[in-house]
């Protein structure tokens, strides 16, 4: 028994040093998410390269599927190609489409497979194997992570997160094609992902200042000093996730570029608008002086998913409204 683990040892090893890493990314250069093409990327320290790397929609590990794509004549330690595949109609497992009503989602701690797979060859020996995964369930399930304070946690976000567009075959701007539009995913794919680091730009819309619950919808998602669409609904995306998911999402509202400037009534009137979107799963602060109150990162995950809290909202201090009666 102990020589043929040795042998298994000496005959796995090399196979398994000379493994080139690879993985899936999707790109950028489609009009629609849906047009999309699947990218193959390899590396950093590709030493021995594979002699072909091809793209599947089956896991080639368990059954054999001819490729989608083939890739040959790899010579870097590290690269990237966009293939000829297209992402096609993007579908996650049953209960993570936002469009999934009235059912309760399996969880994937260790992430769950899409139908996009890559692996590379030599000949006909397999040598990697990876997919394009979902992440819905990464943060709450790594009981090591709970105890660890945000400033020590690489937390995965995206920048301008909900200026999206769902189809730019619709509009000519080329400054919205090129300038406004900073993702192809909306904020519920994003968090499905796996992005638990979200930034907003706000505007306003409107000229009436007075809140009620015809001009909540006036506050818009801006990038670029554009209006790209209302806060509101992509404010409930985020809160059905996390109530299903219970991970832990940090809204980050960085700036104000519209409608905002000598109007710090419209701030009171956003925070109404989170209270009363969000405001039953925000972490509020102990703002105390008082010896074990914390600053905001360096509190842990466990922390904050007390009491079934799971937001936390960074809002420029300068700017944040005066408290008000009965608040």
């Amino acid at each position: 028994m102990y020589l043929s683990f040795l042998l298994i040892i000496c005959y796995t090893l090399p196979s398994l040093l000379r493994a080139c890493p690879i993985y899936l990314t999707i790109s950028l250069d489609g009009k629609t998410l849906q047009d999309s093409h699947i990218e193959v990327n390899w590396g950093p320290e590709c030493h021995e390269y594979p002699e072909w790397i091809g793209i599947f929609n089956e896991d080639p590990s368990t059954a054999y599927v001819p490729p989608e794509a083939r890739i040959t004549d790899i010579t870097n330690s590290s690269g990237k190609i966009v293939s000829d595949v297209k992402i096609g109609k993007l579908r996650f497992p049953q209960g993570w489409n936002n469009y999934d009503e009235n059912v309760v989602p399996i969880e994937y701690p260790k992430g769950k497979c899409l139908p996009y797979y890559v692996a590379s060859f030599n000949g006909t020996e397999l040598l990697t194997v990876e997919c394009l995964k979902i992440q819905p369930n990464w943060m709450s399930k790594l009981d090591h992570i709970a105890q660890m304070p945000l400033k020590e946690l690489f937390i995965p976000g995206t920048h301008a997160s909900a200026a999206y567009v769902a189809n730019l075959t619709k509009t000519k701007s080329v400054l919205i094609k090129d300038y406004v539009v900073a993702q192809q995913f909306d904020v519920w794919s994003q968090l499905v992902f796996g992005i638990r680091y979200l930034d907003f730009s706000i505007g306003y819309d409107k000229i009436d200042d007075v809140y009620d619950s015809n001009n909540a919808d006036n506050f818009y998602i801006v990038n670029e000093n554009k209006l790209v669409r209302p806060l509101r609904s992509v404010l409930r995306d985020i809160k059905r996730f996390v109530q299903l998911s219970h991970e832990v999402v940090i809204l980050d509202f960085s700036s104000f570029p519209i409608g905002f400037y000598k109007h710090p009534e419209r701030h009171s009137g956003l925070n109404h608008l989170l209270r009363e979107e969000v405001g039953d799963i925000v972490y509020i602060r102990n703002t105390s002086t008082q010896e074990g109150s914390k600053q905001c990162d360096e509190l842990t995950i466990e922390e904050i998913r007390k009491d079934n809290k799971y937001l936390i909202i960074l809002y420029p201090v300068q700017e944040l409204p005066y408290p008000e009666s009965g608040d």
